[in-house]
């Protein structure tokens, strides 16, 4: 079991994003992170995962209940995000081959379930921004990770890619800690429980 336990948690810029943010999610558990664009949903979920600092507080992390590093917890983590890049001058099966060493079976099964594989071997810069958006889903899982972290993982899919991506997070959510930043109200209603940002909050 991973865990992921926030104590406190305090952010300003040139004004205070949140204060004292409190929290904890475990392997079968999902978190929404929700508010107003400025409200700091993209910082909190980056402070969960040990990218950036919080100014106070602090956050603990566990697998199968010891503790471990911070620095360690992107090992253990996914990530789709817009600040996360696939290489583009590779295709997608060339990303795979050198994040992961193979192409696996596992790793065609997810290209499928997400009608990519007919893609796999065309230049990343060559996808329209929702294939693009599909490659960092694909990266992420490919990864089975203890913990994801899905900032605006919606973001540029039509209807069918929200409706694949909305069947894969319900799979993995019983393996998986999930934390989720979002303004999508049907993403943040796949989730367990939510943490409501307001800019300013806590001010």
């Amino acid at each position: 079991m991973f865990t992921i336990k926030a104590h406190n948690i305090s952010k300003r810029y040139s004004y205070r994003l949140f204060s004292k943010i409190s929290c904890t999610v475990s392997t079968g558990e999902s978190i929404a992170i929700v508010g107003p664009n400025g409200s700091g949903k993209s910082t909190l979920l980056k402070i969960m995962g040990n990218i950036v600092s919080p100014d106070s507080g602090s956050i603990e992390y566990f697998n199968n209940q010891d503790p471990i590093p911070a620095n360690t917890v992107m090992g253990y983590a996914g990530i789709v995000a817009p600040y996360v890049q696939c290489y583009n001058h590779l295709t997608l099966t060339e990303n795979i081959i050198f994040a992961f060493g193979s192409v696996t079976d596992d790793a065609t099964e997810i290209l499928h379930r997400l009608d990519m594989y007919q893609h796999k071997d065309k230049v990343l810069h060559t996808y329209s921004t929702g294939l693009q958006q599909r490659c960092k889903i694909a990266m992420a899982l490919l990864k089975k990770p203890k913990l994801l972290l899905l900032d605006e993982a919606g973001s540029n899919l039509d209807d069918s890619g929200r409706k694949i991506l909305f069947e894969l997070i319900k799979e993995i959510q019983p393996f998986t800690a999930i934390i989720l930043a979002t303004n999508d109200s049907r993403e943040a209603k796949l989730c367990h429980r939510s943490i409501v940002l307001d800019k300013g909050s806590g001010a």
